[in-house]
């Protein structure tokens, strides 16, 4: 049974609706009959306490919690186009990752060197 979300960043919303399409068209969703699902972002507080145990989530990313009649709970975490980690330091290290592709696709002017292969010269 998915719970009702208090989640309220834009970002973290459109990912939540971006996993939502795309479990719509997988044909062997595994089913967790009497388990809670909740999606948190980095402003959301834990489903036993109130301490925010996701603020280490950059913005748009999301986990959700799957909390079974046991009371054992799954976390997955879900980056902004929808990709699913199944643990926190996989995706701690695919953030970190895609920062460093953005930082490396995105040179600053300075060290751009004009498509020419070569390094600009420093006097």
């Amino acid at each position: 049974m998915e719970q009702e979300n208090q989640i309220k960043d834009p970002l973290s919303l459109e990912t939540i609706h971006t996993i939502k399409t795309q479990r719509m068209k997988w044909k062997n969703v595994p089913k967790n009959p009497g388990a809670e699902i909740f999606f948190k972002d980095y402003s959301s507080e834990s489903h036993k306490s109130k301490r925010k145990l996701y603020e280490w989530l950059p913005p748009g990313w999301v986990v959700q919690e799957r909390v079974m009649p046991s009371g054992r709970v799954y976390r997955y975490y879900y980056d902004p186009s929808g990709f699913m980690y199944p643990k926190k330091h996989i995706a701690k290290a695919a953030y970190k990752d895609m920062e460093t592709r953005e930082v490396e696709d995105n040179p600053p002017p300075s060290l751009d060197c004009g498509g020419k292969g070569k390094a600009p010269m420093v006097d």
